[in-house]
């Protein structure tokens, strides 16, 4: 039988565990903010502060018709 004390330390080891796993996999299966293939914005374009360097074919086609 656990007394209160065993109880609240096996309680305390087991939740860092679960928070190291969950930290370590999100870490892990992140997608890399480098990666170029997919805009990181909910909005359009007009209001992105990347659109200057922006090589989205969207970017492109929304820098091609504010020069028309």
């Amino acid at each position: 039988m656990l007394n209160r004390r065993s109880f609240i330390e096996k309680l305390t080891r087991s939740l860092i565990l679960v928070m190291l796993a969950s930290i370590s996999g999100v870490l892990v299966f992140r997608e890399s903010s480098n990666d170029q293939q997919a805009c990181d914005f909910d909005f359009i374009c007009k209001n992105c502060k990347k659109k200057q360097n922006c090589t989205l074919p969207e970017a492109l086609e929304y820098k091609s018709e504010k020069t028309s």
